[in-house]
């Protein structure tokens, strides 16, 4: 299913099956919890005041605005774009599997992004920003490998490091800006 261009309202929707749900433009507002198998945000928003369960993967390069619980089970590719946007967004984003980090400028504002998979940060910059918090869980790895001189940065963001932050290839990665960085490592 691809929903584009307008705004599209889901309430007591359940995607099932094995394809992938699209959304390549507009607006997807959640009336209620959705779930789905899998997710594919090409671009355009995720708004509304519920939680979205990806039972599978998630690929985004759009914004995740919504005021509730984004919980994906699988992998999520994050190819650019937001996760929250305002002062009125809230709730957290719990990911089961690895996040692979990637291509264009990321920004995690006022959510909390739960790696429960650990995160392969490959390129361009992540900002923190707004009480945002990035969790890397005990046991998970953070992989410092973007070879594009870009990094971690923000303001007013926390990075609870209670895993392995790991850096394995050459050249520069910058974590700075006004992020506070808490470790498990003493």
């Amino acid at each position: 299913m691809i929903f584009s261009d307008r705004t599209h309202n889901l309430n007591g929707t359940t995607f099932s099956g094995t394809g992938t749900v699209r959304q390549t433009s507009g607006i997807l507002s959640l009336l209620s919890n959705i779930s789905t198998n899998s997710f594919t945000l090409l671009a355009g928003t995720i708004s509304g005041n519920y939680n979205l369960t990806v039972n599978g993967d998630l690929t985004t390069n759009g914004t995740i605005s919504n005021i509730g619980n984004l919980t994906v089970t699988g992998a999520m590719i994050w190819n650019g774009g937001y996760l929250g946007v305002n002062a009125s967004t809230t709730g957290t984003v719990t990911v089961g599997g690895l996040i692979t980090i990637q291509n264009n400028p990321h920004y995690l504002y006022k959510k909390i992004l739960t790696a429960n998979g650990g995160v392969n940060h490959t390129g361009n910059v992540l900002e923190i920003e707004e009480n945002g918090i990035l969790n890397i869980p005990s046991g998970q790895t953070f992989l410092a490998n973007s070879t594009d001189g870009n990094g971690i940065f923000g303001s007013g963001g926390i990075i609870n490091m209670m895993g392995t932050f790991q850096r394995t290839v050459a050249g520069n990665y910058f974590l700075g800006g006004n992020i506070t960085f808490i470790s498990a490592v003493p």
